[in-house]
């Protein structure tokens, strides 16, 4: 506390001392500047003037003749003064202030001045960051014009900024732009979310000049998308080493796929089903893989799709199916299958109906990737190969054109961003400094629109040391909750840093940035005044550096980076397209009608038996087997009497309602190809017309066979009444004559 007591008296003296140096020195400057003009006017004269006692007449006149000069140089100099004696040292201790102060808080504050912008533009610029004689490194920009910029390097760096922040025009287009001007050594590898598709259409022909693979997943036109096989990457990452095969890792990665697919209702006590769904799921691939392994010129990679996933759940395939006999029954089995095995057993032997019912919600989880066509043929097309990008060593982009409200499209690309996780972090593994030869940069916007990634605050902190970075677009902290839940205050605190663009409302947000920022201190004075003195009184006191208010309105030509272990930022910045020139429609005709339609080959999990029997028997089985995959080329060909039977019994077979849609399938298939749903559908009502009709001949030989065996005996009897011996046998077939004829 400082108490300071100023007298009226010495205060006015000190006001009358200044006025009295400023009137001398402005009648002394008069004085001087009337001289200059009188000897400027009349230097000629000057010896005839002197002589003749002229020289006060003659400065009198220079006076009047030349005021107006007199009058302008006076003015310049009392500027020049004032500039000299009161701004030139207010103007010096601005300059240090802003340069060389050490503030609390702020590392530079360039909206108030404060904080040390030496050590600013040491740690963050980068010259002629959009030319080739860009000399920076990879990361994220934070502010930039045409011949500058500062740049985050290194850095895991969550962004926040609401609709309408300019999150695009501020930082992605600015980092995307910066980063393929690097040096071609270390241009880094780039992941883009683009949502509306501007980021492609802009940066596809620019990217290719500079050398980069350009590669796009369209999601929203996907007819206009390079194919991805969705579980090609499992595949792939299993199969590339064949000295080294890890099923351990692939099943626990078909795991984090099953469990992407759909919003599983594994909380609740009704879990059973779900929880059967996902085990049905598991298992077949996990199969398909082994399989592959076992038979590699029987299964590849073509053959590892949901379309085959689906064949394989067909109830008819899992239950009878001879895949399993010939898998599991192996003496060389790897032990990871072991548990597969145990998994398939136990529903296999369950009952029927419960079963159907798991397989019906594994079903829903698969369908919406084989029911649209063109998403299809897109996710079995391989095209976009992790492994081989990341060995040609050649930089790519890959921009993710996602539709903002189509889940199932979200979660293909989740399964995207985890499985070109696992490749680069497998790849990186193998390298002798345990990092990529080239940084990956994953720029994900609207990340909390994206399914929850496995272990996300794990992959934040490992991710740096093989040189994977993420930038991560929120609307607001809350989003990162409600996804992550219990690990999103993990994840929080694995990023480096913090970009806050504003456009947000959400309070608690803006209150965690405010306290992230921290306090400043300032100085708080009260003035008392009595009638011939006055007192100050202050102290030093402590305030939000900046509030929620202010967050909250915060200019859209501003941001605020917060930072781990560093004093945080607040800076103006200029939008991207104030000072880089690129054409918006430049890569819109890009990959136009790319994909092509692919055709699936369905695979045989039935399987013919492979145990020992005569011809006729194998002939026999041949006859009766109702695979699924091929029971309706069968009963398209089968003899006048099944559709006989049918026309006979068909409502004790189907009912009034399945005996309709029966109907207009088969009719419907007469003129063009079912789609694989209805394709499903019919052949179940082929396969319980079949047993129908099987079980009906099975009675008709019953009924006829003990017609043939009454008429024996009876013929017997009428025999046995010719003999002699009539009466003995009249009385043993009495006592015979209950006898069972089945027995």
């Amino acid at each position: 506390m400082k108490n300071r007591e100023n007298h009226l008296n010495n205060s006015g003296w000190k006001t009358f001392k200044i006025f009295c140096f400023v009137l001398g020195f402005n009648l002394i400057s008069i004085l001087v500047i009337g001289i200059i003009c009188f000897f400027w006017k009349h230097y000629s004269k000057l010896n005839s003037i002197i002589s003749q006692n002229q020289f006060w007449n003659f400065l009198g006149n220079t006076f009047q003749e030349c005021w107006w000069i007199i009058l302008i140089a006076l003015i310049i100099i009392d500027i020049i003064f004032a500039f000299i004696f009161i701004a030139l040292p207010k103007l010096k201790t601005r300059f240090n202030k802003a340069n060389h102060d050490k503030n609390d808080v702020w590392l530079y504050n360039q909206v108030k001045n404060i904080g040390d912008k030496n050590i600013f533009v040491q740690k963050y610029l980068v010259k002629n960051p959009f030319s080739n004689k860009n000399k920076g490194e990879p990361g994220w920009v934070i502010s930039a014009t045409n011949n500058k910029a500062y740049v985050l390097r290194q850095n895991q760096t969550l962004i926040l900024g609401g609709s309408g922040s300019g999150k695009t025009q501020k930082v992605i287009i600015p980092s995307i732009y910066y980063n393929m001007c690097l040096k071609d050594e270390i241009k880094p590898h780039m992941v883009v979310s683009d949502l509306k598709g501007e980021l492609s259409a802009i940066f596809t022909k620019p990217l290719s000049n500079k050398g980069y693979n350009v590669l796009v997943l369209d999601l929203i036109n996907p007819r206009n998308s390079m194919g991805w096989a969705m579980l090609g990457t499992i595949w792939d990452l299993t199969f590339q080493d064949p000295n080294h095969i890890n099923f351990n890792f692939s099943f626990k990665q078909i795991d984090l796929l099953i469990r992407s697919l759909k919003e599983w209702n594994l909380s609740s006590e009704n879990n059973f089903w779900d929880f059967g769904a996902i085990q049905l799921l598991y298992s077949g691939l996990a199969f398909m893989l082994l399989y592959g392994y076992y038979y590699p010129n029987e299964f590849t990679k073509e053959d590892f799709t949901f379309n085959n996933l689906l064949v394989f759940l067909e109830i008819q395939n899992f239950q009878n199916g001879n895949w399993f006999n010939k898998i599991f029954y192996r003496k060389d089995l790897v032990s990871d299958a072991f548990i597969i095995r145990d998994i398939v057993v136990g529903y296999r032997n369950s009952p029927t109906k419960q079963l159907s019912g798991q397989i019906g919600i594994a079903v829903q989880a698969i369908i919406p990737f084989i029911q649209d066509k063109e998403l299809n043929d897109v996710i079995n097309t391989s095209e976009i190969e992790f492994i081989n990008l990341f060995k040609e060593n050649k930089p790519f982009a890959i921009f993710l054109k996602v539709p903002e409200n189509d889940e199932s499209r979200h979660v293909i690309i989740f399964n995207f961003i985890q499985s070109l996780y696992m490749a680069a972090t497998s790849f990186a593994e193998k390298n002798e400094l345990g990092k990529l030869e080239r940084q990956l940069l994953f720029l994900l916007d609207e990340f909390g629109n994206i399914p929850a990634i496995s272990s996300m605050q794990t992959k934040l902190s490992v991710a740096r040391g093989r040189g994977i970075f993420f930038a991560c677009v929120l609307q607001s902290i809350n989003q990162l909750e409600i996804k992550y839940e219990k690990s999103s205050k993990t994840i929080k605190d694995v990023f480096n840093s913090w970009i806050f663009l504003g456009g947000i409302n959400n309070r608690e947000t803006l209150n965690e940035i405010s306290q992230l920022i921290g306090k400043e201190k300032y100085t708080k004075t009260s003035t008392t005044t009595s009638v011939n003195n006055s007192s100050e009184t202050s102290s030093t006191q402590e305030r939000e550096a900046i509030g929620i208010a202010e967050l909250q309105k915060l200019p859209k030509d501003e941001i605020i980076v917060l930072q781990k272990q560093e004093k945080s930022l607040w800076l103006k910045i200029k939008f991207a397209y104030q000072y880089l020139k690129y054409d918006v429609k430049a890569g819109l005709s890009y990959l136009s009608n790319h994909i092509k339609p692919k055709i699936i080959k369905t695979f045989d999990f039935y399987m013919e038996k492979e145990a020992e029997t005569s011809a006729d028997e194998t002939e026999n089985k041949e006859k009766q087997k109702t695979n699924p995959t091929n029971l309706m080329k069968i009963n398209r060909n089968k003899e006048k009497k099944l559709w006989n039977f049918y026309n006979k019994h068909s409502e004790q077979i189907f009912g009034d309602l399945g005996d309709s849609e029966f109907k207009a399938l088969v009719e419907k298939s007469k003129l063009e190809e079912l789609p694989l749903l209805e394709k499903i559908k019919l052949n179940k009502y082929f396969l319980k017309l079949n047993d129908a009709y099987e079980k009906a001949n099975k009675k008709k030989e019953q009924d006829q066979f003990e017609r043939e065996l009454e008429d024996i005996y009876t013929t017997y009897l009428k025999e046995a009444t010719e003999n002699e011996d009539t009466k003995l046998l009249k009385s043993e077939d009495v006592e015979d004559s209950n006898l069972d004829v089945n027995t």
